[in-house]
């Protein structure tokens, strides 16, 4: 998908529960999924931190806020001055991918009749949006590169809820697919994030063949 291609075949029949868990194994995208968000369980509230929307749109809506606070995420890292040069390539590169989802995920929710969210503006809608997700840690005091790339780790991990619960609530096969193939982009992300803070440790890189980003 680039960023002028908007998940197509919205509003068609799809699958039952079980159905689109098939269609998961199907894509290949369930392995790349389950290596996503292992981080500090302190971080996050419980799963009701993203409560279940209803109907394609309202769901997501609710991925595109969570993809909006994480672009702002990016952008505060890469405006912090802290970022070596080495790591701002990797942090540029990966901001105008989750820019492609904002985009495909905004044209999505027009054409099913949705409203595009505000995304936020400065640090102090930043912290409203953080809070809303239930997001424990403030990034206000953040220092070092260390810290930068442990917390965008650590938005990853809530991006990672927000499409493990779209996965398992939209209806159009389409958008499933759409869900289950950013998803898998999000644990991109996150691993080589991990591999910048501990380079050449593949075990923290890709801590485990199992990690569930929704519970």
């Amino acid at each position: 998908m680039t960023d002028h291609d908007a998940p197509a075949g919205a509003g068609a029949a799809g699958p039952d529960a079980t159905t689109r868990r098939e269609l998961m194994l199907g894509t290949g995208a369930a392995g790349a999924a389950a290596a996503m968000a292992a981080v500090a369980p302190a971080f996050l509230a419980p799963r009701e931190a993203l409560a279940a929307p209803v109907g394609d749109a309202a769901v997501l809506v609710s991925a595109l806020r969570v993809e909006q606070v994480i672009v702002y995420g990016y952008e505060r890292a890469l405006a912090s001055g802290v970022i070596a040069a080495s790591a701002e390539q990797v942090l540029k590169l990966f901001l105008g991918q989750e820019d492609e989802h904002v985009h495909a995920l905004s044209l999505t929710v027009q054409q099913l009749g949705g409203v595009v969210p505000a995304a936020p503006s400065d640090l102090a809608t930043f912290e409203v949006a953080l809070h809303e997700l239930h997001v424990k840690r403030s990034p206000a005091g953040l220092r070092s590169e260390r810290n930068y790339l442990n917390f965008l780790v650590k938005l990853e991990t809530v991006v990672a809820r927000a499409y493990r619960l779209a996965i398992d609530t939209l209806v159009d096969v389409t958008l499933i697919q759409t869900a289950a193939q950013i998803m898998a982009n999000e644990a991109q992300h996150a691993t080589f994030l991990r591999e910048l803070m501990n380079p050449g440790d593949v075990k923290i890189a890709v801590p485990t063949g199992f990690v569930a980003g929704s519970s």
